[in-house]
């Protein structure tokens, strides 16, 4: 009898040492398992909270002769996410595609294409959160500082703006223009007035040494060639509306004379062709 009992107790304590094993093995093999797209790993890059990218850094900088760059987000919220461009004729931004991956995560990839030199933005939100993610386009071309004159300014705030631009201006009275300089190069700055005494357009006037090819460059990476032409010379515009742009809604008419090595600024409620 005894016998007996030593090897039942013998054999229970092995099958409690089989369960204990097997619920163990169990147990570390549920933990290890990883149901494919339920708990994605962030993106690189932690732009907040919320949402990451897998584009390093605070902001999307490119060249204006980049290759088109494909770009992805994370949004953690799981809600629907949206991505709007603040200025298309800088750049453009494509979605490619969405799509909702758990209740907890919601992925969207798209595409960033420069169109122009300048600095825009990415509006990204849903319905809990919103952020900006700054875009910047650099140029390929230098050859000068643009005097940033804007069509409603005075005389005073134009002097106001070219001595804080510049590291050199000086106004000749005599031939009314001034003498702009700064670690690009140096030019003679034209400004004429309407009657309301606001600007209604300024002409740069390049020092000689200037190549066609260059200063072509330089007017192509920042405005839109139109069909347009004034005397022969080809007229150029800044359009918000990248896809259907014209002058009528135009922010500023550019005409470049490469011969001259002149660009003229026209206000374009002023343009006549």
């Amino acid at each position: 009898m005894k016998h007996f009992v030593n090897s039942l107790i013998v054999c229970l304590g092995g099958c409690i040492l089989f369960m204990m094993f097997s619920c163990e093995v169990e147990a570390t093999a549920s933990a290890n398992v990883v149901v494919e797209g339920s708990n994605p790993t962030p993106l690189p890059h932690q732009i907040n909270r919320w949402l990451s990218t897998d584009w390093i850094g605070d902001e999307i900088t490119m060249f204006i002769t980049d290759n088109p760059k494909d770009i992805q987000f994370l949004c953690i919220s799981g809600k629907l996410i949206s991505i709007e461009m603040n200025d298309c004729f800088v750049s453009k931004y494509y979605t490619s595609y969405s799509s909702s991956i758990s209740s907890s995560f919601y992925r969207i990839d798209g595409r960033i294409t420069p169109l122009h030199v300048g600095k825009t933005y990415l509006h990204i939100q849903d319905s809990l959160f919103d952020t900006l993610i700054s875009v910047k386009i650099l140029a390929e071309f230098y050859t000068y500082t643009e005097p940033q004159i804007d069509f409603d300014d005075t005389e005073d705030s134009v002097n106001t703006k070219l001595h804080e631009l510049f590291g050199h201006c000086t106004y000749y009275s005599d031939s009314h223009y001034y003498q702009i300089g700064d670690s690009r190069c140096r030019y003679n700055l034209y400004v004429n007035y309407s009657e309301d005494g606001v600007v209604d357009n300024y002409i740069v006037e390049l020092y000689q040494g200037v190549e066609s090819a260059e200063l072509t460059g330089y007017i192509n990476e920042r405005y839109y060639k139109t069909t347009a032409s004034v005397g022969g010379l080809p007229v150029y515009i800044k359009a918000h509306n990248n896809e259907y742009p014209s002058i009528s809604d135009a922010t500023v008419v550019v005409i470049p004379d490469l011969t001259a090595h002149k660009v003229k600024y026209q206000n374009p409620l002023t343009y006549s062709n």
